[in-house]
């Protein structure tokens, strides 16, 4: 036995001798891809890289633009990439991708089929941002420059993180988040969007970072809403910041309401909202326990603070409402997986309306709870 264990270490040592380790990446070869798009075309999809340029690393003069954006059109989002080695002298390497853009005509087609090179290329990491483009081309969006950051697909997910954590616009959605609602029966994916306002031709200009007012700005825009793997449409601003109270997403934002003819301005901050469900009187209710912090700088009586305080909750009851009425009435869509907490709830009674809940969504009740906390007043 002891002769066996020295014979079983000496086969292991010899073994470990001509390993030759993991291979190094030599950077010099490869390209960084920092984000891509993908848009509808006649061949089938068009493939956008926005590559950093060297000289960002300090091998190039400053004058060269930070970035390049490559495109190339191809039957599968696979072929395109390939083929887009043909305008790089380098290989393009996707490891480090900030965000993925998809053009608004696409995901109106349909986005199962491209999102599956994303979950799948052994390059790619799972915790980049995805957005859909507004009414927009995804290559249009990665060919606009950025006066803040250097690489506009950096000022892009800043953008994102902060659009979610303040005001409450923005939504950071990953990979593997999309692959759970595009296979997970009734839940309804959500994203972000990303808008050009202003020139966009300008926008393309390297003059455009050279001034303190540019002629376009990428901006944060509302959720665009899907129904399998299609969107089906938009949120305005007052329902996405519904849909972001009810996803229990803010960290900051602000509220307006009217007291003494005046329009008061409420700063919100930490809001959280369970989702709970229960059968009331045979009929599915979703109620929503609602809580936040809110400062007010105005002086108040301490026989105003209840008033003060009925009128806030209502103002947030009132953009929640807007956000599943148009969940429920407009595009039958469970943006807010209301069909995940049934199921937490009441499996049983899930499994009887499971494979009609197209029918049930719209019927489900919706009730309301608030608990507010007035962090900061002056009283009078």
């Amino acid at each position: 036995m002891k002769h066996r264990k020295i014979y079983i270490l000496f086969l292991i040592g010899f073994v470990l001798l001509f390993l030759s380790g993991c291979r190094k990446l030599d950077v010099s070869d490869y390209t960084t891809v920092i984000a891509m798009g993908i848009d509808k075309s006649e061949k089938g999809v068009k493939v956008s890289v926005q590559a950093v340029n060297d000289f960002v690393l300090g091998s190039k003069p400053s004058q060269s633009s930070p970035v390049v954006v490559f495109a190339e059109e191809a039957a599968s989002i696979y072929e395109a990439f390939v083929k887009l080695s043909n305008y790089s002298v380098n290989k393009l390497y996707i490891f480090h991708i900030q965000c993925l853009i998809i053009g608004s005509e696409l995901a109106q087609e349909g986005i199962e089929k491209h999102i599956k090179f994303f979950v799948f290329h052994w390059e790619t990491q799972h915790n980049f941002n995805i957005v859909v483009a507004q009414d927009e081309k995804a290559e249009d969006i990665l060919k606009m420059r950025s006066v803040l950051e250097n690489i506009p697909a950096v000022a892009v997910e800043s953008k994102l993180e902060n659009a979610e954590k303040i005001y409450g616009m923005g939504k950071i959605t990953f990979i593997d988040e999309i692959v759970t609602y595009l296979y997970q029966p009734n839940t309804c994916l959500s994203l972000s969007s990303i808008a050009i306002v202003g020139d966009k031709e300008k926008g393309k200009d390297n003059e455009s970072t050279q001034t303190t007012d540019p002629k376009m700005r990428l901006k944060v825009s509302t959720i665009a809403v899907f129904k399998n793997d299609k969107m089906v449409g938009w949120l305005s601003e007052e329902e996405s910041l519904g849909f972001s109270h009810i996803f229990d997403k803010i960290e900051i934002s602000v509220l307006h309401i009217m007291h003494n003819n005046e329009k008061l301005y409420i700063g919100v901050k930490n809001t959280s909202c369970k989702i709970s469900f229960a059968l009331i009187n045979n009929e599915p209710t979703i109620t929503l326990k609602h809580k936040m912090n809110v400062s007010v700088s105005e002086q108040f009586g301490p026989n105003e603070m209840d008033m003060l305080m009925e009128k806030i909750n209502e103002d947030v009851k009132r953009l929640m409402e807007m956000a599943v009425d148009v969940a429920q009435n407009k595009y039958n869509a469970d943006i807010f997986a209301f069909c995940e907490a049934i199921h937490r709830a009441n499996p049983k009674y899930y499994q009887s309306i499971k494979e009609n809940y197209d029918a049930i969504f719209p019927t489900i009740k919706v009730k309301y709870q608030f608990n507010t906390t007035i962090d900061r007043t002056r009283l009078k």
